[in-house]
């Protein structure tokens, strides 16, 4: 428990966007991944310039992933 206590006050060191969204969850119709990528499309469509990150897995991945291309939002998803 020190360890994590530790390393989570430590510096992050990811390389995030200076602004996105952050999604954490299953990859489940019930968490409604699909709405959030559909209604990310939609405010891309105003304003550029922000990335949807979805860390997760489940039965949707595949779904998921064919949807962010359907939409042309290779480039925003993560």
């Amino acid at each position: 428990l020190e360890e994590f206590l530790q390393a989570a006050n430590g510096p992050v060191t990811a390389d995030l966007p200076a602004s996105f969204i952050l999604s954490v969850g299953r990859l489940e119709p019930l968490k409604g991944h699909e709405f959030l990528i559909r209604a990310f499309h939609l405010a891309q469509l105003s304003q550029k310039g922000h990335k949807l990150i979805i860390l997760g897995e489940g039965v949707q991945r595949d779904f998921l992933a064919a949807l962010i291309a359907e939409l042309n939002l290779q480039d925003s998803v993560e």
